[in-house]
């Protein structure tokens, strides 16, 4: 069963994900390498649940994100 990069944090600015993607690239946290199933998607998404993940443009890795509940903070805007 995949896990949450993080179970429950709260990201205030652009400085706490910065230091959230950070960890992620030094290997401290895990990114999600796929999509959720259903059964991890019921269990894994809450509030303050933390997912980062690598965009792919190969079948290989994920494309988007998608689901009911969620906010995503680009990469991009945040590090350029």
């Amino acid at each position: 069963m995949q896990q949450a990069t993080h179970p429950c944090l709260h990201v205030r600015d652009a400085h706490d994900a910065h230091v959230i993607f950070e960890a992620v690239r030094q290997g401290f946290l895990t990114p999600v390498v796929r999509r959720l199933d259903e059964m991890e998607r019921g269990t894994l998404i809450r509030p303050g649940a933390i997912f980062v993940w690598f965009e792919s443009e190969d079948d290989s890795g994920l494309k988007r994100w998608t689901g009911r509940f969620f906010v995503i903070i680009a990469a991009k805007a945040i590090i350029s």
